[in-house]
């Protein structure tokens, strides 16, 4: 009966250290980990990240947009074409007689 457990816990351990990479990987790992930090923070805290102030969206309800659907061009647009448009759609709460909206954002598959 210990013998079947003795054998699933080595190989188990077996599998476990093939998958981790060597020492000095990690090594570097954590230095390029450091690197993303610090150039994140250095975003977060520039003033690219958060404008003064801005505009608010211009919905664009189209022809097509049944069920609440929208979509709107982003406020920071991107060299790829895809991003540059936040697609959304109005949900109504669940209750009945009561007008609270939401908006979700980021619906996939559009």
């Amino acid at each position: 009966m210990i013998a079947p457990l003795a054998k699933f816990i080595d190989w188990s351990v077996l599998q476990i250290a093939n998958a981790m990479p060597p020492q000095s990987t990690w090594r570097e790992a954590a230095d390029e980990r450091d690197l993303k930090l610090e150039q994140a923070v250095q975003f977060l805290n520039g003033p690219d990240f958060m404008p003064a102030e801005s505009q608010p969206a211009q919905l664009n309800f189209g022809p097509d947009a049944m069920g609440g659907r929208f979509c709107f061009p982003t406020p920071r647009p991107c060299e790829f074409a895809e991003n540059n448009v936040v697609h959304g759609r109005l949900y109504r709460h669940g209750r009945p007689l009561t007008w609270t909206t939401a908006i979700r954002t980021s619906e996939l598959g559009w």
